[in-house]
This record gives structure tokens, sequence and C-alpha cells, in this order.
């Protein structure tokens, strides 16, 4: 295989503020380099024309964001962004750059006009057969203990999910997913929650899971605030506390039950993500309001729910909202140690 990793020259990130990364100019690439230079960047389209003209006709569109100098996400044609994913686009180490709008915002329409390959920052294009991974998310802004990739590939047997350890200490914590699975499993039977099931590999490599399909608890939240309907956001928040609560007095909580992590499928709930399972008993009203403090940090715009009213919901009192926002800090140091995300 040939491998390219190129800017894209129609990339989101140059109408927003950031200087062309070879000539250190604004906007110098989308006006086709009027002063000059031997550097060029392309679109997909002028990409596929170089192929064509060199007789090649097998390749595969990857596309790295924020861009394909430090990427954290790795998308495809097979594994496109999902509305809401796009939030971390400040992301230019070696210019100043302007920032003219809010480029999640933008990414958003994008994504749901499917442009999202005309406007990605970056290309990674693969020249040769195709590979079965789709979807690649580097988690390494963590400690190490607890550095991994996850990865969904197309195989003979179906879409999977891979959890895959970056380094020989963080395979305790992956191996310990399968536990994790078994122990939720046991807890929510006959709730109405489904834990998707967790597999090793036969070398005990990485953990695997089947790929299921369905709209993140997330997404359909933004969608009750976008659309005002304060009622139908408190009624999906309901069924997620009550969801949540069952099996409470058993030793072992999913402490990351965030919204992310729930796709829902008309009436089917699925957890699809539990690597932060502890054996201990935790109170589901802390599990629920860490949710939503999680959800209310990632996005200003969510800042018109009115916390105090689903802080009442859980019972929970202004100190120990406090509580819990002090070891929600103590816990995320925890799981980066001495990097900084």
């Amino acid at each position: 295989c040939i491998v390219i990793a190129i800017e894209n020259k129609f990339g989101l990130k140059y109408w927003a503020g950031c200087k062309e990364d070879h000539v250190g100019t604004y906007f110098s690439g989308l006006e086709g380099y009027p002063e000059g230079g031997s550097a060029r960047t392309f679109t997909r389209t002028g990409l596929e024309r170089i192929f064509k003209n060199c007789g090649v006709d097998q390749y595969s569109f990857y596309y790295p964001y924020p861009d394909y100098k430090f990427p954290t996400t790795i998308y495809s044609d097979r594994r496109l962004p999902n509305l809401g994913e796009l939030t971390d686009n400040i992301r230019n180490f070696d210019r100043d750059r302007m920032v003219l709008f809010n480029e999640k915002y933008v990414f958003d329409g994008i994504i749901r006009d499917q442009l999202f390959d005309v406007f990605s920052n970056s290309y990674l294009v693969v020249i040769g057969r195709e590979p079965e991974t789709c979807y690649v998310k580097y988690s390494n802004d963590r400690a190490a203990d607890y550095a991994l990739r996850t990865e969904i590939a197309d195989t003979p047997q179906g879409r999977v999910v891979r959890k895959i350890p970056l380094n020989e200490e963080a395979r305790k914590h992956i191996l310990g997913m399968k536990r994790s699975y078994e122990l939720l499993q046991k807890r929510y039977e006959g709730s109405g929650l489904d834990i998707n099931p967790c597999e090793l590999a036969e070398d005990e490599s990485y953990a695997w899971f089947p790929y299921e399909k369905g709209i993140t608890l997330e997404e359909l939240l933004d969608e009750c605030l976008e659309k005002d309907d304060m009622d139908g956001f408190y009624r999906l928040f309901d069924r997620y506390v009550e969801l949540v609560s069952y099996g409470e007095e058993a030793a072992v909580t999913d402490y990351d039950l965030i919204f992310a992590n729930i796709l829902v499928d008309g009436d089917r709930w699925t957890v699809i993500d539990y690597e932060w399972t502890m054996e201990k008993k935790i109170p589901s009203r802390e599990v629920s309001f860490r949710a939503v403090y999680c959800y209310v940090l990632e996005e200003e715009k969510r800042n018109k729910l009115n916390l105090e009213l689903i802080i009442n919901k859980l019972g929970i009192t202004q100190q120990e909202a406090e509580e819990y926002r002090e070891k929600e800090g103590k816990f995320q140091k925890q799981v980066t140690g001495k990097l900084k995300s």
C-alpha cells in the first residue's frame, strides 16, 4: 500500500482562521496560492484526479481529526462523524490563528448535510487493498495504565469494536472489561438496560464487542434542547435514572454511565462502554449527577438546562453536589496521571 497524509485545501479550519500550513498566510490555499510557492494541497476531488491520471482505481479515504499531524480520531466513509463529536478544534500548535466562527456548530451542519468529506481538515488515503478498520479513536492522553485505542473493524464475521492497549501497563485494564461485563449483566438483568457483550481475543491482546446500532442518548437529549422540548428531555432523563437505579444494592457500579455511552434503538437501551466499572456500591443519584455534570460542561448550549431542577429531581443537596464535583476532579486526575488532555 501507499499511504498519503495531507492537508485538505478546503479544510474547515482554514475558512475559520487557521493559516495555510506551508506558506503561513491566511486563506492562501483557498485562493489557489496567488503568491506562488512550491507547496500545494488538494481537495478530495483534486486527489482523485491525480490517482486517475496515475491509473490508480483502488483507494480508501480516511479523515484524521482534528488533522493528520496530531489526530485523536480517524474516520472513514464507512464510519463518518456523528453530530456533536467534533469539538476539539483549537489545535494549531505551529502558528497563530484567528477564530472567525465556532467550528463545532459549522461541523454539525456539514455532518447533517453529508459534506464532511469536502471539509475535513485532513485526508489519510490508503492506495491498495481497503483496510478492515473503518474508525479509530486514541485515548492516549491518560496515565499509562489506561492508555488504549478503540477501533471499529469490518471483519468477515461482521462489524466489531475492539479496545486495544497501547502499552503493556494497560493490558490489565483491557482484560478487566470482560469481568465488568459479567458483573453489570448480572446487576441489570431484567431491567431493560442491555450491556453490550465483551469477549477477549484468544491471545488476550484486546477486548472486542459486537457493533451496536442506534443513536446515543446524548444526541437525543441534544435534539430535545434544540427544539426546546423540555418535556421530552425530562422523559428521557427520567427513564435514564430509572434504568441506572436498577439493582442499586449490588456492589458494582459503572461510574462512567454518561449519556454518550448509551445507545437508544427504539425501546432498546444498550450500554456500549463500561471501562470504568467499579466493584463497589455507589448511589445511582451520584452516577446520574455526574452524567448531567459532564454533559453540561462539554457544550455551552446545554447551559439552558435548569440544574437546580435536576438536582432536586435526584434528591441531592447542594453540599452533596459540591462533593460530587470534587470527586470528579480526583477521578479525572487518576485517569490522566501526569498528562494533560
